[in-house]
């Protein structure tokens, strides 16, 4: 399959599904590149459920739906990196510190 990423394994508890709802609603964006095995550890983290939830932008310029010119005026260097309230984050980041970071006031019993 060219230019997407790897299936996710972990099942979602409603807990982080609300909590991918949140981040899309507050426009937190993940950039992503299909190729990348520390995309895929953050995706893992929220699960197959929760990520179809999230807002994540390819970055890589041959992975689908590529959005390459938006990753290169953003200024993403590494993958992934979270845009919160428009700064910039790389690597993988744990949920509850995405939880603290987005002010998510929701359960964080992930």
């Amino acid at each position: 399959n060219v230019g997407t990423s790897n299936a996710i394994e972990m099942s979602s508890s409603p807990q982080k599904v609300e909590f991918a709802k949140f981040l899309k609603t507050n426009n937190v964006a993940m950039y992503s590149a299909y190729w990348c095995p520390h995309c895929h550890d953050q995706k893992q983290l929220f699960g197959q459920k929760a990520v179809k939830e999230l807002i994540v932008i390819e970055c890589a310029k041959d992975g689908k739906d590529s959005k390459f010119e938006l990753c290169k005026t953003k200024g993403i260097e590494g993958f992934p990196s979270w845009e919160i309230n428009g700064e910039i984050y790389s690597g993988v980041i744990e949920l509850n510190d995405l939880a603290v970071m987005t002010g998510y006031e929701g359960d964080s019993n992930f």
